[in-house]
């Protein structure tokens, strides 16, 4: 297994650092819920179009 350089691994850290905020954001704020629910409907919507 290759050894991780201290470049990669401090990338992924802020990765994860990142992903954990924009959780917290999310669950704080039901308008940006509801903002992702309707983009999320509208690609479903769209996949369904193309898949039938």
């Amino acid at each position: 297994m290759p050894r991780r350089n201290s470049l990669s691994v401090t990338l992924r850290e802020i990765g994860r650092i990142e992903r954990t905020l924009y959780t917290l954001e999310w669950l704080q704020s039901p308008e940006l819920r509801r903002r992702i629910h309707i983009g999320l409907n509208y690609f479903l919507q769209i996949l369904a179009i193309f898949q039938s």
